[in-house]
C-alpha cells in the first residue's frame, strides 16, 4: 500500500472496540482488523503484505498449538458427585486451559525476533486472547449469579483457582472484577476461598480503577533491557510485606522476581 496514504479506522470497528458488551467474535475480529490495517498501511506492496500475513498465521498457529498441547491435561480436579457442580468444574477447567494456552502463546511470540511476520503473529495471538477472555468473563459472570462464587468447598481448590485466574484476566471489565471481589469476601471469611487469590484480585481491581494497590502483586508488565519490571503504585510500601504475610504471600521482592522470570525470561 502507499506509505503516504491516510490510515482510517472505520467507525464500525471503533464502536465494536469501545463497546462494553459485545459478541466475543466481533470484538476479536475488530482487534485483528485494526492491526491488519495498520500493517497494510506500512507494507511496500500488496504481495508483501499478503506474504507477511500468511507467514504470521503459520507462526501463530504453531505457537498456539504447542501451548494447547502443553496445557491439554493440566489443571485437573477432583470430580464432584453432583452433576451440576461437575459440569461447572469441567467447563471452567476447559476455559482455564484455553486461557493459559493463549497467554503462553503470546509470551512465546514476544520472545521471537521482531519482524513483520512476528508482529502479525502477535496480533493474531492478541485477538485470540481477546476472544477467550470475553468467553470466560461471560461464563464466570453466569456462574457467579448462580452460585455466588466458585468456592473451594463445593468446587475444589483447583477449579476455584481457575475461576479466579479468569476473573484476573477480565481487565476490560473492572466492574465485573469488583463485583467478584465483593462476592469472594464472605467465602474468604469462612475459609472457603484463597486469601492469596483474594489479595491478587484486590490489587487488580485497585489498579484497574486508578487506586493504589495494597499487596504489591501488580507490576507494569513491561520488561526493561535487564528483564526487570516495576510495581504499579503501592499504598504504604514500607509495610507491604507485613500485609502480604497476612495473606499467605511471600515477600514483595520474591513475588516480583518470580513474575519477572515468568514474563521477561
Amino acid at each position: 500500500m502507499d506509505r503516504g496514504a491516510e490510515l482510517v479506522i472505520p467507525d464500525a470497528i471503533k464502536d465494536v472496540i469501545a463497546a462494553e458488551t459485545v459478541d466475543e467474535d466481533a470484538l476479536a475480529n475488530a482487534v485483528l482488523v485494526r492491526s491488519a490495517m495498520r500493517m497494510a498501511h506500512g507494507s511496500p506492496s500488496t504481495e508483501a503484505c499478503q506474504a507477511t500475513f500468511a507467514a504470521g498465521d503459520v507462526t501463530f498457529r504453531w505457537q498456539l498449538s504447542a501451548a494447547q498441547d502443553d496445557h491439554a491435561t493440566r489443571g485437573g480436579f477432583d470430580p464432584a458427585q453432583d452433576e451440576d457442580i461437575l459440569a461447572v468444574q469441567t467447563d471452567i477447567t476447559r476455559l482455564w486451559r484455553e486461557d493459559q494456552a493463549a497467554r503462553h502463546a503470546m509470551i512465546g511470540l514476544r520472545k521471537l525476533d521482531e519482524t513483520d511476520t512476528t508482529k502479525w503473529a502477535q496480533s493474531r495471538a492478541v485477538a485470540h486472547g481477546t476472544r477467550i477472555d470475553a468467553m470466560a468473563t461471560t461464563a464466570i459472570a453466569d456462574y457467579a449469579d448462580r452460585y455466588g462464587w466458585i468456592d473451594t468447598k463445593r468446587f475444589g481448590e483447583s477449579v476455584s483457582a481457575h475461576a479466579w485466574i479468569l476473573v484476573q484476566h477480565a481487565d476490560d471489565h473492572p466492574e465485573f472484577q469488583a463485583d467478584i471481589l465483593a462476592r469472594m469476601k464472605s467465602y474468604v471469611d469462612r475459609g472457603e476461598t484463597s486469601l492469596r487469590n483474594y489479595a491478587y484480585l484486590w490489587d487488580r481491581v485497585a489498579v484497574n480503577t486508578g487506586q493504589l494497590q495494597r499487596y504489591g502483586t501488580q507490576p507494569n508488565w513491561e520488561c526493561d533491557e535487564n528483564g526487570k519490571m516495576e510495581l504499579r503504585p503501592l499504598e504504604n510500601p514500607e509495610t507491604v510485606n507485613e500485609r502480604r504475610a497476612e495473606m499467605g504471600l511471600n515477600t514483595v521482592e520474591e513475588g516480583l522476581a518470580s513474575m519477572e522470570a515468568n514474563v521477561c525470561g
